[in-house]
């Protein structure tokens, strides 16, 4: 017997000696609790308890989710950075990027050297349809945002932490675990 069970055991002769057959029924089903290991139903064999341990070890592992080596960290920056790149390539390519940016420049030079005003409105349309084609070749807000949103979901499959419902459900099991140890054990 463990020493809980030998206070109440003892507790429970003296009453019965003293008081009767009155007073041994309340301390008899205050030791019915599974904390106080006064119940036969709440034993667990040795076996089951490794068994407990073990599985509550990885509910644990699972609540705290994964944690991400240096390489899968670059890898997924990797990933994040192709997906960028292909979202900005359909839209223009880099060739096509700095054939504009090299035309804007040149432009730039002949606007500075030009000596008429026809020439520097010529100039500045075609400066203005250079940018304008620029400015079409960036990703918007909207494709910004849908980039981030898969660059996160990139992440948080990475990382592997439960969502909030299954993060109730594995505390729950974890309290069902923790009460079934409480238990004494047989043998």
């Amino acid at each position: 017997m463990t020493r809980p069970s030998r206070r109440a055991a003892a507790v429970l002769v003296a009453l019965s000696v003293t008081a009767g057959p009155i007073a041994l029924a309340g301390p008899a089903s205050a030791g019915s609790h599974a904390g106080e290991g006064g119940s036969s139903s709440c034993t667990v064999t040795a076996a089951q308890r490794v068994v407990l341990r073990d599985e509550r070890t990885a509910l644990r592992h699972e609540l705290a989710g994964h944690k991400p080596t240096k390489a899968e960290k670059k890898a997924l920056r990797a990933a994040v950075d192709q997906l960028v790149d292909a979202a900005e390539d359909a839209k223009l390519t880099d060739e096509q990027r700095a054939a504009l940016k090299a035309r804007r420049t040149t432009l730039h030079e002949q606007l500075e050297a030009a000596t008429t005003a026809e020439a520097r409105v010529a100039i500045r349309a075609e400066l203005k349809a250079v940018r304008a084609e620029l400015k079409a070749g960036r990703l918007s807000g909207k494709e910004v945002k849908a980039l981030r949103a898969q660059a996160k979901a990139l992440r948080v499959a990475l990382r592997a932490k439960p969502t909030k419902a299954e993060r109730a459900t594995i505390k729950a099991r974890l309290k069902v675990i923790t009460t079934e140890l409480a238990c004494r054990t047989e043998g």
